[in-house]
């Protein structure tokens, strides 16, 4: 019975695999999709622990970007009234706002990088060249992605439109100061662009680089509701901060930040 199970699974993984090619995963037991930290469990206890300990750091960042307020407020919130001839960005977006958005364009704004290299384009693309528009940065703008979610060709001084996993590396040329944000696929599978960055590329940044990572919940789970995406790039996350290495430093933990209540005074002014 059971040998007949397998090969049943094996046909029916060959015929779906036809219609739709290198997009199913078949598993051997079934896999679990709940919540193990935060959200109505508890955040994972060390995690919360070593993300508190940079109260003081956290701070000076949101007290950096103050300093841009009034940049921030002449952003508009729709795209209703969005500037569409200079592709620029808006608040009520459902890719990238709020505070993750404010941070963004502050280091952008503070740090005047000689490139903004990013894997996943789109919003944080018009926000950043917001930033650079406004305050006549030298910037170059770097961009892959094989399709971002926004029209950004136009704001790129060099787009690759291609997966990050079959992008060259070494291609990249960063130097300290300049800032980074990956916001691929956050599916950690053999060969995706979350594997490729987390063993390949991280390892080659150079110090004095600021490298962000979106739609990262830690020291909370993935939101419930997301359980079928079967994401995993943030657990590898949580592994190099658990294990210390000394190479990196939590520099602004956005969702942490914005949830956590030590920090509520600092975060309300945005």
């Amino acid at each position: 019975m059971e040998r007949a199970r397998r090969r049943a699974i094996v046909v029916l993984r060959r015929a779906l695999d036809r219609l739709n090619p290198g997009t199913l995963i078949v598993t051997p037991y079934p896999l679990g999709s709940e919540n193990t930290y935060g959200w109505t469990q508890p955040p994972h206890g060390e995690l919360t622990d070593l993300l508190a300990a940079g109260e003081d750091d956290y701070r000076r960042v949101l007290s950096g970007a103050e300093k841009v307020l009034d940049d921030l407020r002449t952003i508009a919130r729709t795209s209703d009234t969005a500037d569409a001839a200079t592709h620029a960005p808006w608040w009520e977006n459902s890719y990238f706002s709020s505070l993750d958005a404010v941070v963004l364009y502050s280091e952008i704004v503070q740090r005047a990088p000689a490139t903004y290299f990013e894997v996943g384009s789109g919003h944080s693309t018009r926000f950043v060249a917001h930033a650079i528009r406004t305050h006549g940065l030298d910037t170059r703008i770097v961009s892959v992605d094989p399709s971002p979610r926004a029209e950004v060709d136009a704001l790129c001084d060099e787009f690759h439109r291609s997966p990050f996993e079959a992008f060259d590396i070494d291609a990249v040329d960063l130097e300290p100061g300049d800032v980074v944000l990956i916001d691929g696929s956050q599916v950690a599978t053999m060969g995706s662009d979350v594997i490729r960055a987390f063993l390949e590329f991280l390892p080659t940044v150079p110090p004095g680089v600021l490298v962000g990572i979106d739609d990262i919940f830690l020291p909370w789970d993935y939101p419930e509701t997301w359980g079928e995406r079967f994401y995993g790039e943030q657990y590898l996350l949580a592994v190099m901060l658990l294990a210390g290495d000394p190479r990196w430093r939590v520099h602004f933990p956005g969702w942490f930040a914005s949830h956590w209540d030590p920090l509520d005074d600092a975060v309300a002014v945005f």
